[in-house]
């Protein structure tokens, strides 16, 4: 893209916009790829609802418009590569984090991190992947797509484009709700282990002293929350833009929430599914 960008090519704005729409889906597919291992189900990642991730088409775009240059002295491209690409990261997280007061990826678990935005290990991975970018990938991506018919280019990158923007703009209000939703879960959530965590040793100790031996059961605060009508008419119904979002981050936090969103997660779905049967009952 270096030399495309560089180059009398008509319409060269066109192509470096399709340039961003391929390194976007790219990005999508090992991102799925890397999320649906972490769910242990097929899980479409990314921000938005389509197939492409715009950080990462955002991300390749710069590295191969500034880094170009080095695209033949291999060391100073790793080394280049993976700080660029780690600021980009790290500029990103902190912006969304302020607009929409969560934190959307997390890398405390991972060693040499700072404050979980961005990882040492993970910089060193962008820094092969610049290197197979420059060196392997975009030369094959920039022949593609200059052979697009110039017509043909301004359709697609028009039409790519228009798609693009109403999806980011529809996830981006849904995206704007999540946090004070969420909230609410939480503190349902912090609300059902402090009532029920008392009646849940009752209970053991009773089941202990029963004569009959037989054990009584006792509930999790999960289930006891998802029973009562009351608190589950009161929580609010994530839609699916929402409900996506919290699958597609496995390590998304809410800011001001002590919930794990791991937790979370499980209400939402318990709460989706017995919904469900109440319907189907209904129904029927």
């Amino acid at each position: 893209m270096y030399a495309l960008a560089t180059s009398p090519l008509p319409l060269k704005p066109v192509y470096l916009l399709l340039g961003f729409f391929v390194y976007a889906f790219i990005g999508w597919i090992w991102e799925s790829t890397y999320v649906s291992i972490e769910n242990k189900k097929l899980t479409s990642s990314g921000f938005v609802f389509g197939p492409i991730i715009p950080l990462y088409g955002f991300a390749i775009m710069t590295v191969l418009l500034v880094l170009g240059p080095l695209a033949h002295n291999l060391i100073l491209l790793y080394v280049a590569g993976a700080v660029l690409v780690t600021a980009i990261e790290f500029a990103t997280s902190v912006l969304m984090e302020w607009i929409f007061h969560t934190r959307w990826w997390d890398y405390s678990d991972k060693p040499l991190n700072f404050h979980g935005r961005v990882a040492l290990p993970v910089s060193l991975f962008w820094g092969v992947g610049v290197v197979v970018v420059v060196t392997f990938l975009d030369p094959i991506v920039a022949h593609w797509v200059t052979q697009i018919p110039d017509m043909a280019a301004v359709i697609i990158a028009l039409v790519l484009t228009a798609l693009f923007m109403f999806d980011f703009g529809f996830t981006v209000a849904n995206a704007l709700g999540l946090d004070a939703a969420t909230k609410r879960i939480s503190q349902a959530i912090e609300e059902a282990k402090a009532n029920f965590a008392g009646r849940s040793a009752e209970a053991a100790a009773a089941s202990a002293a029963a004569t009959s031996g037989a054990p009584a059961t006792t509930n999790t605060w999960l289930e006891r929350l998802t029973h009562d009508q009351g608190l589950v008419d009161q929580l609010h119904k994530l839609n699916f833009s929402q409900r996506r979002l919290l699958s597609s981050f496995p390590t998304l936090h809410v800011r001001d929430t002590s919930t794990p969103t791991k937790e979370i997660r499980t209400v939402v779905k318990t709460l989706r599914k017995r919904r469900r049967k109440t319907r189907k009952r209904n129904k029927s």
